[in-house]
């Protein structure tokens, strides 16, 4: 890099593998972001396989989100091991199905990775205990102000249609209700 050129703006994306992440990343790669993204398995088979661009990104970070040291150690600077510092933290973390509904297994079909969670996995430890402590390493190592993200695929239940506290409260599965208030 040249004097009075710029570095390219570092990015950690959480779940950069799956449905919503990926096009995050895409998205992010494309912008010319300096992308690094923690998840479990790295890229899909599809993005290796046809070249995709999100390949640019940095894929080492491998862990579990739910793991507080794991995110810590990816925050954290270079000499500590880690990636940071990040001028952003997005969250993409999440799956149709939890473990817990029993119907996770069905997230093969319907994620964009075919990510199964485990058997006893729920939501709020997919989604809530996630972003929590991604909250909580960037607090630890990333600069005051530096924007947070969480993305979601979910809608926010049916509060504007006629009828939707109705139909949250008495006719949604249980697993779809567990699903929107994580």
């Amino acid at each position: 890099m040249t004097d009075g050129e710029r570095r390219p703006l570092r990015l950690l994306i959480l779940g950069g593998s799956g449905f919503v992440g990926s096009h995050v990343c895409r998205l992010a790669i494309s912008r010319g972001y300096d992308v690094v993204v923690a998840t479990r398995r790295g890229p899909g088979p599809l993005n290796a396989a046809h070249g995709d661009p999100i390949l640019k990104a940095d894929w080492t970070q491998r862990g579990d989100a739910r793991d507080p040291e794991f995110l810590r150690s990816v925050m954290a600077g270079p000499s500590a091991g880690g990636r940071g510092p990040f001028d952003a933290v997005v969250h993409c973390v999440g799956v149709l199905f939890d473990g817990a509904s029993g119907l996770g297994s069905l997230n093969r079909i319907v994620s964009g990775i075919g990510s199964v969670p485990d058997a006893s996995a729920t939501y709020d430890d997919i989604t809530k205990k996630t972003v929590d402590a991604l909250a909580d390493a960037a607090g630890e190592h990333c600069a005051p102000g530096t924007p947070f993200v969480f993305m979601s695929a979910a809608e926010a239940g049916w509060p504007d249609m006629p009828g939707g506290a109705f139909v949250e409260r008495w006719i949604a599965p249980s697993f779809l209700q567990r699903y929107l208030s994580a």
